[in-house]
């Protein structure tokens, strides 16, 4: 019954499918490995609360990451990801979401129908600060660093 997975500094590569089997996971810490994608499975956490994969090697997220309802933080800063799933709006629960230093270079406006979402870091991408998504998130509080 695992709850905290804490896999940092390791240079893995990849994710087994089998990361979907443990379904009383809380924690999942992988930063600064050289992780390029997600198994689908990683939809199956149902009960994880962080997700941390910073300094990665990601290019996209699998639709599944939308699975993820008991998420509150999901860092995912210095990674080579350009756009992530429609599927993300079924993170419910997500309150904090770090996608600094990517390549990200439209505003994420799915972002916006995220009800939880409390704080989003998109530093270091190449975003036109226009957005009318900007806007309409800094309404409701949301704090966004460009």
């Amino acid at each position: 019954d695992l709850e905290v997975l804490k896999l940092d500094h390791n240079e893995l590569e990849e994710l087994p499918e089998a990361i979907g089997d443990l379904e009383k996971l809380r924690w999942l810490i992988l930063n600064d490995n050289k992780i390029k994608k997600l198994p689908e499975s990683i939809g199956n956490l149902h009960l994880l609360e962080e997700l941390r994969l910073d300094h990665n090697k990601l290019t996209e997220l699998p639709n599944s990451i939308g699975n993820l309802k008991s998420l509150v933080k999901l860092h995912l800063g210095n990674n080579r990801i350009e756009d992530f799933p429609d599927t993300i709006i079924g993170m419910e629960s997500l309150r904090q979401l770090s996608l600094s230093d990517n390549l990200l270079s439209d505003f994420p406006e799915k972002t916006i129908k995220m009800k939880s979402l409390k704080g989003i870091n998109l530093k270091g991408n190449k975003i036109n600060e226009r957005s009318p998504a900007i806007a309409s998130l800094e309404n409701k509080g949301v704090i966004i660093i460009i």
